[in-house]
């Protein structure tokens, strides 16, 4: 149905089932826009679905190219950090067992 861009004609047995599928609360703002006309609001209902799903596919590759961003800006930051640390480490035991290339330990 949400393919088809053939209007359909709607009994009442089919809105009130729909009704009842989709909550009244939910189809209220739609029947309000549609003066309380049933088939019309689902028509607007209809015609949202649509629109969101017209949006799915560019939301879907802008949310996955910021989050691969992202993911690859704090693998670069963690990275840095990972290389601070392990320099770091490195100095502390040349400090304390001595250059590897066989140099006494630095006095401190």
């Amino acid at each position: 149905m949400a393919d088809s861009q053939v209007p359909f004609a709607y009994n009442q047995a089919d809105l009130d089932g729909l009704t009842a599928a989709l909550s009244s609360q939910r189809l209220g703002k739609y029947l309000n826009r549609a003066g309380f006309d049933q088939a019309w609001a689902m028509d607007i209902y209809l015609w949202n679905a649509r629109l969101s799903k017209s949006l799915q596919f560019p939301i879907h590759v802008a949310e996955v190219t910021l989050r691969n961003a992202v993911s690859e800006h704090l693998q670069s930051a963690a990275s840095r950090l990972i290389e601070n640390i392990m320099d770091s480490l490195f100095l502390s035991l040349v400090d304390v067992v001595g250059d590897p290339s066989g140099d006494e330990p630095r006095s401190g």
